[in-house]
């Protein structure tokens, strides 16, 4: 068994060396994989391709299969290199979208609804409560998600005294940054407020901060960049903005 197709670094100068015949021959075969259920069938019919013509996509379809199968061979570094690879194919965006949410199960990062989901991983959970574009304003009424996380954070508060709960803020990068940063402080009192109106002790149990548009969500669920040439996060596929208008709700402690 043959554990990855290409390296995928190789992948641009061995592409060079195949004919348009070839190259249109391996997309072919490639694209006869991406509805393929099982990765063990997938990895043998991109290697079959990779032969032909060793496409960055049949590198990373391929490399996905891999990981998908052989939960030893996962490491960070490789899910980076491959999350990077995945976003530079100039193919079909849904594809690529496709692709990264895969990428995101194998790094482990999605999650249920509510509070429940994060609290496997190291006692710690979270959850974002959403908010209207330029508006502070929580929308309580029928907030199933809401009431969930009142009472989870009580419950926690109740049976440990020091319990500690962050609400951090969020924007999308719509309009003025300083307003943005504002705005996400706005919000995640907004959040603080509502919950201590319903129970009073919880005042000393939530901190808030603001993250402005610092922390924005992209499409796909690909992760935001910070450019070095800009400070600002960017995003790889476009932005979310209904996501990234946001309070993240986090147990500090």
């Amino acid at each position: 068994m043959q554990k990855l197709l290409i390296p995928l670094l190789l992948n641009a100068w061995l592409l060079a060396n195949c004919t348009t015949e070839e190259e249109q021959k391996a997309f072919k075969l490639w694209s006869l994989t991406i509805h393929q259920k099982d990765d063990q069938k997938k990895i043998d019919a991109l290697e079959k391709a990779s032969k032909i013509c060793p496409l960055p996509q049949i590198a990373v379809d391929g490399n996905i299969a891999y990981f998908t199968i052989y939960k030893e061979e996962r490491d960070s570094e490789k899910l980076k290199n491959l999350e990077s690879e995945n976003a530079k194919l100039e193919i079909n965006q849904t594809h690529i979208i496709n692709n990264q949410k895969k990428i995101n199960r194998l790094f482990g990062r999605e999650q249920e609804s509510g509070l429940k989901a994060i609290e496997e991983q190291n006692g710690v959970y979270s959850a974002d409560i959403l908010f209207k574009k330029n508006s502070a304003t929580l929308q309580t009424r029928d907030n199933r998600l809401i009431e969930e996380i009142l009472e989870k954070i009580k419950s926690e508060v109740d049976e440990h005294s020091d319990a500690l709960f962050g609400f951090e803020g969020g924007a999308s990068s719509d309009g003025n940054a300083s307003y943005n940063q504002r705005l996400s402080q706005r919000r995640a009192n907004a959040l603080k407020n509502y919950m201590v109106s319903q129970d009073s002790k919880l005042q000393y149990h939530i901190e808030t901060s603001a993250k402005g548009e610092r922390n924005i969500i992209c499409k796909g669920g690909f992760l935001a960049e910070v450019n070095p040439r800009t400070n600002e996060a960017e995003c790889i596929t476009q932005e979310d903005r209904e996501a990234s208008r946001r309070v993240i709700i986090r147990r500090k402690k």
